[in-house]
């Protein structure tokens, strides 16, 4: 490589980490680490095995992911093991075309973020300007999509606090919230949010989830203190 190339490939290769750096923040923000949830590297592994060595199966593998995404319904030639983590059913709300939406441009940029690395790994900065490029774009979509579900979910909170008064429910949420507060301040009390999520359920049934409890302390922790 020219003097040039290589001071683009060193520029190119610190973008590339960086955005990898971004899409496991996303996956983060979708998926609860102490369920049984699919980890970012579950995620890796299963495109790498489709996709490795197999020039087809990486075209295949994006058309299906883009037709999923077109479709709002995921497409039946998605590999096996990328669809059982596309389709990772929460317990308490179903997945809509919005929250596939996320799920698979989320996908789809990291399938194409391996492509990013494999041209870079061959030097190949013409090629891996390209595929960042596509991995940028689709990471952009699929923060979009998070931030639209953001913006429903906000809306509504602000009707469930309205209902608060008159709701059980609502009630319960905030009695939930005293008592994260307190964890918060005595942390030996519950070993992980799973387990005071269990312990909350058994004093306010009426919650009826586990897994809503469990949300509602992932939302609490990333609010400003």
């Amino acid at each position: 490589m020219t003097g040039t190339d290589e001071g683009i490939f060193v520029i190119l290769t610190n973008l590339v980490n960086k955005k990898e750096g971004e899409l496991r923040e996303y996956w983060k923000d979708i998926f609860l680490a102490e369920d049984n949830d699919p980890s970012f590297e579950d995620a890796e592994l299963e495109i790498a095995d489709y996709v490795d060595d197999k020039s087809d199966n990486r075209k295949l593998l994006h058309l299906a992911l883009r037709k999923s995404l077109d479709d709002e319904e995921l497409a039946s030639e998605l590999p096996e093991g990328i669809r059982r983590i596309a389709s990772c059913e929460p317990v308490d709300y179903k997945i809509n075309a919005t929250e596939l939406e996320i799920r698979v441009s989320l996908l789809l940029a990291m399938s194409l973020l391996k492509e990013a690395k494999r041209s870079l790994s061959v030097q190949d900065v013409k090629n891996s300007i390209a595929w960042f490029g596509h991995v940028s774009f689709w990471a952009g979509v699929h923060v979009a999509a998070y931030s639209a579900q953001q913006r429903d979910w906000q809306r509504l909170d602000k009707a469930a606090e309205a209902r608060r008064r008159t709701d059980p429910k609502q009630a319960a949420k905030q009695n939930v919230r005293d008592c994260w507060e307190v964890w918060r301040q005595k942390p030996e009390q519950y070993k992980s949010k799973s387990a005071f999520a269990r312990a909350m359920l058994d004093k306010y049934e009426e919650l009826g989830s586990q897994r809503v409890i469990e949300r509602w302390c992932k939302e609490w922790e990333s609010e400003p203190s």
